[in-house]
């Protein structure tokens, strides 16, 4: 009966040693395994935030291009196509007869965009006349709508107090669109 007893003790506590065991071991697997799928679940989380982080970024830069076509049709608004400089050369003509000034003009080199400014074309104007005509071309040359940029100015004045004439001449570029 000792040995009977003894066996079935054994057996029982072989039994619930295996049960402990077995949940100990499937603990442990489960465990790596739910600590592999909480590592995932997190990889995904954070793939998530960049997509949508990156899906936000598109869609303002989507709105911004649309913004940006309006500034650019503007901006080519601005500035005359390459054809219309024979209306800015005619139009310093005409005030310089206007003005009753003596008035050279030619076109030089033309000059490609860059990355910063637009196409342009070198001029040449040579002035001769009374002050005040000088004045009003330069006023009509800056309110004319043509953007341009004055490399050099040379000048010389003569002549009395309230009857000074002077002669000169302008160099710049004419700004056109591209």
């Amino acid at each position: 009966m000792k040995n009977s007893f003894r066996k079935q003790l054994l057996l029982q506590l072989s039994i619930a040693g295996g049960i402990v065991t077995f949940f100990i071991v499937r603990t442990a697997f489960i465990g790596s395994d739910v600590s592999k799928r909480a590592d995932a679940i997190r990889a995904l989380k954070n793939q998530d935030a960049s997509e949508r982080r990156a899906l936000q970024s598109l869609i303002v830069l989507t709105e911004q291009e649309k913004r940006a076509k309006g500034y650019t049709a503007y901006l080519n608004g601005l500035f005359p196509a390459k054809d219309g400089l024979f209306t800015f050369r005619n139009q310093i003509t005409t005030i310089g007869k206007e003005e009753k000034l003596v008035l050279g003009f030619k076109f030089g080199t033309e000059n490609r965009a860059t990355d910063i400014l637009p196409p342009s074309i070198d001029f040449q104007i040579s002035i001769a006349g009374p002050l005040q005509g000088f004045r009003k071309l330069m006023d009509r040359l800056e309110s004319g709508g043509y953007f341009i940029r004055v490399n050099s100015f040379d000048v010389l004045f003569a002549g009395r107090p309230g009857a000074e004439t002077f002669t000169g001449s302008i160099k710049g570029k004419v700004f056109y669109r591209g």
